[in-house]
């Protein structure tokens, strides 16, 4: 990572941090620096804008009643006759087809029972005759036969997808930042050879990635890596045009991860 050229009390304190051997401690102020550099707020602000806005969907689309349907279901549920007392149009369309409400009024130790069961599209008609599903040891739980108690299906379960994306989004930040601190306090210095710097059909928030080979002092063979951040990307373009070792930080273990000092 490279620190700007105004910060001099900064890179005298990471100079002379980097000079005791692995594994070191990060202060909390070389800490707050990285972090600061890293502009990891960004990200965090996507993250959370896709976790709430994909919140609000799912309490609108998930089938919350599902869980007790799926219990009705195991339950083995005995079949009572019932009419078809209201239908509605609701105000939710699944795939451009309107979803309905219909009330089934059916007896059951002499009273009279409604359930609502929903459709995809107009299923019944007032008047008539439908089975209901009843459980048969909790007369509270049934559904009209073929429709469902929730409002959304589950089609439409993919909603889950944004709150989901959103908190990987959110929780990223954190790991790239336990990865830094880590190559920070158990890396090796060295001052590496760049190969060769050439760029990839492959893009990241609209930038390009780039496939940099570089030499290490102690390792037979060059090692490619990807890299993205610009800072690095600079610095490296640098000393491969100008053939000039460039100082680096990286992990011994997996040498294609570094950062540029």
């Amino acid at each position: 990572m490279k620190f700007p050229h105004e910060d001099v009390a900064m890179q005298s304190e990471l100079a002379r941090w980097l000079q005791s051997p692995p594994p070191r401690q990060l202060t909390s102020r070389l800490r707050k620096h990285l972090e600061k550099k890293s502009n990891t707020w960004v990200v965090r602000l996507v993250g959370l804008f896709f976790a709430a806005f994909g919140s609000i969907f799912c309490a609108i689309f998930l089938p919350w009643d599902w869980p007790k349907e799926l219990s009705l279901d195991r339950s083995r549920p005995d079949l009572v006759d019932g009419i078809v007392t209201k239908t509605e149009a609701t105000n939710l369309t699944i795939n451009g087809v309107v979803v309905w409400r219909n009330e089934v009024t059916f007896q059951e130790n002499g009273e009279s029972i409604v359930s609502v069961g929903y459709t995809t599209g107009k299923e019944v008609r007032e008047g008539e005759s439908v089975k209901v599903r009843l459980h048969p040891e909790d007369l509270m739980l049934h559904c009209p036969q073929n429709m469902r108690m929730s409002k959304s299906s589950l089609d439409t379960a993919f909603v889950l997808l944004f709150p989901v994306l959103g908190i990987f989004v959110m929780i990223t930040p954190w790991f790239t930042r336990r990865k830094q601190w880590r190559l920070y306090e158990h890396g090796l210095v060295a001052d590496i050879r760049v190969m060769h710097v050439k760029p990839t059909n492959m893009h990241v928030n609209e930038e390009r990635v780039f496939k940099v080979g570089v030499q290490y002092p102690n390792f037979p063979e060059m090692v490619e890596a990807k890299i993205l951040n610009a800072d690095d990307l600079s610095r490296l373009k640098e000393g491969h045009e100008l053939g000039h070792p460039v100082r680096l930080i990286y992990d011994p273990q997996k040498p294609k991860q570094f950062a540029v000092l």
